[in-house]
């Protein structure tokens, strides 16, 4: 015999586009962070970042602020980016400590904790985050990839909002604006 089924809209948003675990791009997102791992390119000797994030429904977002340069110079975007993302989350240091941290694990196909270096400050911090979807190229194929775009405090406030008391404006203008450059990326 067959069960009757009753929609579940909480259900239905999580789908998705299928059984897919990660957010998508072009979307605004209330993220925990649950790694903020201090890594270091192999090909450019640049240092970043790397973030695993998850929203309320439980889906995976990621991405990585390269904040210097090979040479130890700043990257001035990236590393404004990250100023945002500590104004937003009230970090003041991020002080490289090696904790164990689930982490993704290419081998077992298993997310494990792992000891590695990150910013404990960041670790279990909340903010609402701008991810556009970019496009590139990977071995010959066209491949979608999830950027931070912007990120806001809870109460949706840029850092520059919050630190001057005003509502918050800024992210309405800047969704507007990630829709419009994902649609030339």
């Amino acid at each position: 015999m067959f069960q009757p089924v009753k929609f579940d809209q909480a259900e239905a948003v999580k789908a998705n586009g299928g059984n897919n675990q990660f957010f998508d791009g072009n979307t605004e997102q209330l993220v925990k962070i649950v790694r903020a791992e201090f890594v270091k390119s192999k090909n450019t000797g640049a240092t970043g970042i790397e973030f695993d994030l998850t929203n309320k429904d439980g889906l995976k977002g990621y991405f990585t602020i390269w904040h210097l340069k090979g040479d130890g110079s700043v990257n001035e975007f990236s590393y404004r980016q990250l100023q945002a993302l500590m104004g937003v989350t009230g970090a003041t240091d991020l002080t490289p400590t090696q904790v164990n941290v689930p982490k993704y694990d290419f081998t077992s196909k298993e997310t494990v904790n792992v000891p590695c270096i990150n910013a404990v400050e960041l670790l279990g911090k909340f903010f609402v985050g701008l991810f556009i979807k970019k496009f590139e190229l990977y071995n010959g194929e066209i491949k979608t990839k999830t950027e931070l775009f912007g990120c806001f405090n809870q109460q949706r406030q840029s850092s520059r909002e919050f630190f001057a008391n005003q509502p918050p404006q800024d992210i309405d203008r800047s969704l507007v604006t990630m829709i419009k450059t994902s649609e030339k990326c």
